[in-house]
């Protein structure tokens, strides 16, 4: 009987046809046997492979947390400006500038959404990039392979909102929202970042809300870490 290691010297060979006498160590079999029998093992190697990276990428992702957008305090882009820098908390010059675009919009009434915090390594992108040379994607395909794992875009209320109601933030911890970008003044598009960060003129962690480039084409590293929302089901 031919080994399980012959056949794992086969497949390490190649998916190639075996045609080469020295894998025949007197068992008998003839080359087609033997080409039939590795190929059953590459297919069912492939197919463990394919298993593996099933059960790696179409996970079901938990909830991170849950805010409230539309809350009737805040109705305006200048309610959340203030109540942010009333709180302590700092907004960057861009995403004053986007919060009074018109492609953001706030929710016509109060409602809770769940959220997932999900890396980009969450979503299977675990392969090194070229001309990058990281692990990483870009952010269209980070989208969509997102929607296929069941998973939505957020509101762009949700930046403003997640930065007035995440408090306890880790310090150095920063969240890109996942959102359809908000062309600005500079007619360049972003996304809501929101962060932890150290201020060294006062010398303490600052709650801030910020921006970060939202162009499509965009490369972000495996360890960055989005906010989606999480779509409830009946």
């Amino acid at each position: 009987m031919v080994s399980k290691g012959f056949f794992i010297a086969a497949c390490q060979a190649g998916a190639r046809k075996i045609d080469d006498r020295q894998f025949l160590h007197g068992g008998g079999f003839s080359v087609d046997k033997i080409n039939k029998r590795v190929n059953l093992e590459i297919r069912a190697e492939l197919l463990c492979s394919l298993t593996r990276r099933r059960n790696r990428t179409d996970k079901t992702f938990p909830v991170w947390g849950s805010i409230k957008i539309g809350t009737a305090d805040i109705r305006t882009a200048e309610d959340f400006r203030r109540t942010i820098e009333n709180r302590g908390m700092q907004i960057d010059y861009f995403a004053r500038d986007i919060i009074i675009k018109p492609q953001f919009t706030i929710a016509a009434k109060e409602a809770e959404v769940n959220l997932a915090v999900v890396s980009v390594l969450d979503l299977g992108f675990n392969e090194v990039v070229k001309p990058w040379d990281i692990k990483g994607a870009k952010l269209k395909d980070i989208y969509k392979r997102a929607q296929e794992r069941g998973l939505q875009l957020c509101p762009a209320e949700v930046g403003p909102q997640l930065r007035l109601q995440y408090a306890c933030q880790p310090r150095g911890e920063w969240l890109i929202v996942a959102m359809e970008p908000i062309v600005g003044s500079i007619n360049f598009s972003w996304l809501f970042r929101i962060e932890r960060d150290i201020d060294l003129e006062q010398g303490r962690s600052i709650l801030s809300l910020r921006t970060f480039c939202g162009c499509p084409d965009t490369f972000w590293p495996s360890d960055f870490r989005f906010v989606f929302v999480l779509p409830r089901h009946a």
